[in-house]
C-alpha cells in the first residue's frame, strides 16, 4: 500500500470518529436540553390533571418533550373513557402541555353500581365509579337521568329510546340547562319518554321535549314565582304564544278521623246524630298547599300521576 493511501484511510478514520463524537454530544444536548420536566394540563373537566399525566407518562418517549411531541403526532392519546383526545405543545424545552378534548354527553344513567355515560347519539362512552356530585363555576352539567334503563351496559352498547332523536333532545336539554344554570334537583324519564324536571317541590312537564328553548325561557320566568308551591307545571303543551301556563297544585293525603264508640240504639230507636243507626264520619277538608323550591339530592323517583292532582287547583300562570 502506498504511502499516500495510508495516509487517505488514517484521515477517513479520523473523520468517522469526528462524525461520532459530534453526533454523540449532539444527542446528550437533545436529551438534556429536552428533557421533560413538567406536564401542564388544560382543558379537563371530568378527568383529574394527574390522570392525565399519568396517561402522558405511559407513553415510550415521555422522557423527552420533543420526542413526546413527535410521538403524539403519529400516535395521539385518543377515545379513552371520558378522553376524546390530547393534543401535546411544547411550551417551553422542558415542559409540555397537554390540551385535553374531552366527550360531549348528553347524561348518565346508574346500573349495576356504576355511572354510564351516553352521547347525543344514545351511545354509552364513559363508566366511571362515582357519579357527578358538584357543578364548579364554567364545569359542564352532565344531568343523572332517571327511568332510563340499558340492562348490563356496556361501552359501545346503544341506549334504549322511542325515536332516533330522542337522545340529541336530552342532549340539547343539557346545553340549556347548564348554559343557564337551572339545574333541577332531578330528571326524570317515563315509559313514554316524557321528560320531568323537579325544583324543590315542584315537577315541570317537559313532555317530548318540542319548542325546546320557547318553553325553557318561559320556565326561567315563572321558576322563581313559584317558591312555595306544590304541584306540577305543565309545560309539555306550551307552544308559546299568548296560551297560558297551567300549575296543577298536588293534594296532600288526608288522614280519616278515628271512629268513637257509639252505644248501639235500642231496637225502633234512631240515632241522635242522623237517624240511621250509626254515626256518620265527618268529611275532611281539602289542605291547601304548602309551597316550597328547595333544592334537595338527587333522586330516580318518578314525578307523582296526575290524577293525584286536584282540579279544582288548577291555575293559569
Amino acid at each position: 500500500m502506498s504511502a499516500g493511501a495510508r495516509r487517505s484511510r488514517r484521515e477517513s478514520q479520523v473523520l468517522r470518529i469526528k462524525i461520532f463524537l459530534v453526533t454523540a454530544v449532539l444527542i446528550v444536548l437533545f436529551v438534556f436540553i429536552f428533557a421533560t420536566d413538567t406536564i401542564r394540563v388544560t382543558g379537563n373537566e371530568h378527568m383529574s390533571g394527574q390522570e392525565i399525566r399519568t396517561m402522558i407518562e405511559e407513553q415510550p418517549v415521555s422522557f423527552n418533550t420533543a420526542l413526546l411531541y413527535l410521538y403524539n403526532l403519529v400516535r395521539p392519546i385518543e377515545d379513552r373513557n371520558f378522553i376524546d383526545r390530547v393534543k401535546i405543545r411544547l411550551a417551553n424545552p422542558r415542559t409540555v402541555v397537554a390540551e385535553v378534548r374531552e366527550k360531549q354527553f348528553a347524561g348518565y344513567i346508574e346500573a349495576n353500581g356504576k355511572y354510564w355515560y351516553f352521547d347525543r347519539s344514545g351511545v354509552i362512552e364513559a363508566c366511571a365509579d362515582t357519579p357527578e356530585t358538584s357543578l364548579e363555576e364554567g364545569k359542564q352539567y352532565i344531568p343523572l337521568i332517571g327511568g332510563l334503563t340499558a340492562g348490563a351496559p356496556a361501552i359501545g352498547d346503544s341506549m334504549p329510546a322511542a325515536d332516533t332523536d330522542f337522545y340529541e333532545r336530552l342532549g340539547n336539554l343539557q346545553t340549556v340547562l347548564s348554559r343557564e344554570r337551572m339545574i333541577p334537583d332531578t330528571i326524570y324519564v317515563d315509559e313514554e319518554y316524557d321528560v320531568y324536571l323537579t325544583y324543590g317541590s315542584v315537577t315541570v312537564e317537559m313532555g317530548k321535549l318540542d319548542y325546546l328553548e320557547i318553553r325553557m325561557r318561559t320556565l326561567a320566568d315563572i321558576l322563581p314565582n313559584t317558591e312555595g308551591l306544590d304541584g306540577t307545571l305543565l309545560l309539555s303543551e306550551y307552544e308559546g304564544g299568548e296560551d297560558g301556563v297551567v300549575f296543577r297544585k298536588r293534594e296532600k293525603a288526608s288522614v280519616a278521623p278515628e271512629t268513637p264508640d257509639i252505644e248501639p240504639a235500642a231496637p225502633g230507636e234512631e240515632s241522635a246524630e242522623d237517624g240511621s243507626g250509626s254515626e256518620r264520619a265527618p268529611e275532611t277538608e281539602q289542605d291547601p298547599s304548602e309551597e316550597g323550591n328547595t333544592p334537595s339530592g338527587g333522586t330516580e323517583n318518578p314525578p307523582e300521576d296526575e290524577e293525584e292532582a286536584s282540579e279544582d287547583g288548577e291555575e293559569e300562570g
